[in-house]
């Protein structure tokens, strides 16, 4: 089979600040936002396709995350003009950059390259007084907890009581322990504001949503129509809800054998030219980085 020949153009994305390093008016210097979007829509137009020509980019994305629906309108922007699309991560893709790692055809790592959980994280919220942010995950699982808890409570462990030691029917048996069970999950959940659940959990939706599309569509796009679409569902689930916090490092190992996404390492990577190989050459890019930093690019 004859080797497919790509023309490459390159994408630089990278944040290299951290939130504490800049005000709320620099934001854009951190993460992904919907300036972003008319940037890129600026750089992409300026590529020209002759015709039959393939066009590959190569996204080089650094950032803690961001906006998801930037993020999901870039990666849909970069797909309509190219063949193909390889995502580099020099350091990290986190939250709503790892959505955009999850629209390209493979997703180049390092050692020190990481993922992120899509727990995205929530902003704009009387909670945030004390906090700058928490994970939309951290408002809606508890109740999961809560309900787990309760479960157990009324049919494993208070019901079967009531029955073996009073002697009660399985029937007042088990409305006793249910009302002892709401009167206990109860007050917590009063504590919980409805709205703010409401917005998590839709948020998370969106995101498992959005991942599951890119993976079926572009990641896995060759395999047959059940599998890809059983693969995408499995690894959108895991990393909206399989983490335990928003932190999480996936790195290269985790991200390939546990997810089972396309990941390919930079130090064998032979899908560019020399000039590309020799770009993502990791003193060059911490170079690179640096300068980004040093002039507020």
């Amino acid at each position: 089979m004859e080797e497919i020949k790509y023309k490459e153009y390159f994408l630089f994305m990278l944040y290299p600040y951290k939130r504490e390093e800049i005000d709320e008016s620099q934001i854009n210097q951190i993460e992904i936002t919907e300036s972003d979007v008319y940037r890129v829509l600026g750089e992409i137009g300026k590529i020209e396709r002759k015709k039959d020509e393939k066009i590959q980019i190569t996204l080089i994305l650094d950032s803690v995350g961001g906006e998801i629906y930037p993020s999901y309108k870039i990666i849909n922007l970069l797909r309509n003009k190219c063949d193909k699309l390889s995502v580099f991560i020099p350091e990290k893709a986190k939250s709503a950059a790892t959505l955009m790692t999850l629209g390209a055809d493979e997703i180049i790592m390092s050692a020190e390259s990481e993922l992120g959980p899509l727990d995205l994280p929530m902003r704009e919220h009387p909670m945030l007084e004390e906090m700058k942010e928490f994970s939309a995950l951290d408002v809606v699982r508890p109740f999961s907890l809560l309900y787990d808890n309760a479960k157990n409570l009324a049919i494993n462990n208070l019901g079967i009581v009531l029955r073996k030691n009073v002697g009660l029917s399985r029937k007042d048996s088990v409305k006793i322990a249910l009302e002892f069970s709401k009167d206990y999950v109860n007050p917590i959940i009063c504590k919980i504001d409805p709205l703010l659940f409401s917005k998590s959990y839709r948020l998370l939706q969106i995101a498992q949503e959005y991942a599951r599309e890119f993976l079926a569509r572009y990641m896995f796009k060759n395999d047959s129509y059940e599998t890809k679409l059983k693969k995408s569902e499995s690894i959108a689930y895991e990393l909206v809800w399989g983490f335990p916090e928003h932190g999480f490092v996936i790195n290269r190992e985790r991200a390939r054998k546990q997810l089972k996404l396309n990941i390919v390492d930079v130090e064998s990577f032979k899908g560019l030219s020399e000039f590309g190989k020799n770009l993502l050459n990791k003193p060059v890019m911490e170079k690179i980085i640096k300068l980004n930093k040093e002039l507020k690019l």
